[in-house]
């Protein structure tokens, strides 16, 4: 016979909203792996644990590309081709046709465009 009055042992019970019972999968690889766990470790978490405050507590800011900058940077790196096949032609006919500081100049302005179009360059402004 069972004792009503006798303390139930182990862990109480959950309300269903708060059980787990979903599994999500995701590969990593084993250097990322091995970062996770460092992270967790870390954190004195379990890596479950870590991964999921790291989702869902911390807010994660989505770098949202508008479509038109998408597309200039399409257009852009046209013109960049182009433009590397005319300093080519310049020298295949003279070497010293255009002087390598305005080369330089010019590689440097369109790979910044080329961010600020993406927005990485306002990403690794907020990052530092």
């Amino acid at each position: 016979m069972k004792n009503n009055n006798q303390k139930k042992t182990g862990r109480p019970t959950l309300p269903s909203e708060d059980v787990r019972q979903y599994v999500i999968g995701v590969r990593v690889n084993l250097k990322e792996r091995t970062l996770l766990a460092s992270k967790a470790r870390m954190l004195n978490l379990s890596l479950s644990q870590c991964l999921r405050e790291l989702s869902i507590q911390k807010n994660i800011n989505r770098l949202v590309v508008p479509a038109v900058n998408r597309q200039a940077y399409a257009e852009l790196s046209k013109l960049g081709s182009n433009l590397n096949q005319l300093l080519q032609l310049s020298y295949r006919l003279d070497r010293n046709a255009i002087p390598e500081q305005l080369i330089n100049e010019t590689l440097e302005a369109v790979t910044k465009l080329r961010c600020d179009l993406l927005g990485l360059n306002k990403a690794a402004k907020n990052d530092s």
